[in-house]
């Protein structure tokens, strides 16, 4: 479980991620692969966009959660994740396509061997124990794609891109609930006398 910048901080992640492996071999400055808003065109060779963020309805959290001896936090709230990544290249026509292809198939790579982060690596804070996060890709059809990219306000039906997701990110409620502790136990007897001997 995490706090609420859980969704940046996971995002800084991934970059971070690309920078290590992609630079300086295939993208020479780091600076060039950042989060960036969906469809937006700017500075950048690499985009990480969130597309989207969905509530997991079907994500089996829902005990409290103990903080030490006296109080309960209500469970998280489950999310998942939804990334493209894409190339903003502006190269020449004739080696455009060759580029992508190659950022494209590292970013793959990478994540394949990369697929999951310990939330205590993103959130020094976070307890060792709290469970990690997975990214992993998002298929979609083709007429999916082109649907998300048609609806984007960017002139474009559709762009080479990867799709990924990633669940689950545990949102920590604030609610803190303090439960009455048992001091004692009463107990009712049915007032019956036992008895004792044989009768006749």
């Amino acid at each position: 479980m995490a706090d609420y910048s859980i969704i940046a901080d996971f995002g800084n992640e991934i970059v971070k991620l690309m920078r290590d492996n992609l630079c300086p071999e295939l993208v020479q400055n780091p600076e060039s692969i950042l989060l960036c808003p969906p469809f937006e065109k700017g500075e950048y060779l690499l985009g990480i966009h969130l597309y989207d963020i969905q509530t997991d309805g079907y994500y089996p959290q829902n005990e409290m959660v103990n903080i030490g001896e006296k109080q309960q936090r209500f469970p998280p709230m489950p999310v998942t994740l939804f990334y493209m990544f894409t190339v903003n290249t502006t190269t020449n026509i004739a080696s455009k396509s060759i580029v992508e292809q190659r950022i494209l198939c590292r970013v793959m790579q990478v994540l394949h061997d990369n697929s999951v982060f310990e939330i205590s690596d993103i959130q020094p804070g976070a307890e060792t124990s709290d469970e990690a996060i997975s990214l992993s890709p998002h298929f979609l059809t083709y007429e999916d794609k082109s649907r998300i990219w048609s609806n984007s306000g960017s002139g474009s039906t559709s762009k080479l891109a990867l799709y990924y997701k990633a669940a689950p990110i545990l949102i920590d409620s604030t609610r803190i609930s303090q439960p009455e502790r048992v001091t004692s136990i009463k107990v009712k007897l049915d007032g019956k006398e036992p008895r004792h001997g044989i009768s006749d």
